[in-house]
């Protein structure tokens, strides 16, 4: 009966060599209930009223909050879902363009080019999400602009992937997303051409 938690971070690093992990930026860290995340309120019907930034009432969940704290920002959110989408809808607008254009995630702003086609890649994405009822908070081109700046000095993961000759995670990012706008009848074209240059990158 133990609970289950998850975790999302914006924190920012890359390995340099076999021994050399570089910090590329310090950000935060939010977990919050599994519980939540599969639309039950149960679990967070009990959380104290400042649950963005207090402690989870089970003890086992106080340990992992308090382990947390070593890091710069560690944050409970009953919200966790509302996360977790803005961190895949960031994770879709930027990862596929570093490996595109390969380059560090702030080198996407770098030439009018690279910023139209995030640009476009992100109104995409914001149509997806708001048929899909997990509309984004703020526009997503505007975040991705703040958090292309704050890990401007980082690899993204699939980047960091492709260099390595390992397997791509486009299928769970772009690639689920244009199965979600097929499932809402909404157009995908920026999106699907981007999941499929990256593909034939990796034939």
């Amino acid at each position: 009966n133990n609970p289950l938690s998850i975790g999302i971070t914006n924190e920012a690093a890359y390995r340099k060599a076999c021994n050399h992990v570089y910090h590329a930026a310090t950000g935060e860290t939010w977990f919050g209930s599994y519980d939540s995340f599969q639309n039950d309120s149960s679990f967070n019907d009990s959380l104290p009223a400042d649950t963005p930034t207090g402690r989870p009432p089970n003890a086992q969940l106080g340990d992992l909050y308090s382990l947390l704290q070593l890091a710069p920002k560690g944050i409970w959110d009953e919200r966790i879902s509302q996360r977790v989408w803005q961190k895949f809808a960031i994770n879709c607008a930027i990862n596929g363009l570093t490996v595109v254009y390969q380059c560090k995630n702030g080198e996407l702003l770098d030439q009018q080019e690279k910023q139209h086609h995030l640009q476009k890649i992100c109104h995409e994405i914001d149509q997806i999400l708001i048929a899909a009822a997990h509309p984004p908070e703020t526009p997503l081109y505007d975040k991705a602009v703040l958090i292309a700046r704050q890990t401007a000095q980082n690899y993204s993961s699939m980047l960091q992937d492709f260099k390595n000759q390992k397997s791509l995670e486009i299928d769970y990012l772009n690639g689920y997303l244009c199965k979600l706008a097929d499932q809402h009848n909404v157009h995908c074209e920026e999106n699907r051409t981007l999941t499929q240059r990256l593909k034939n990158l990796t034939a």
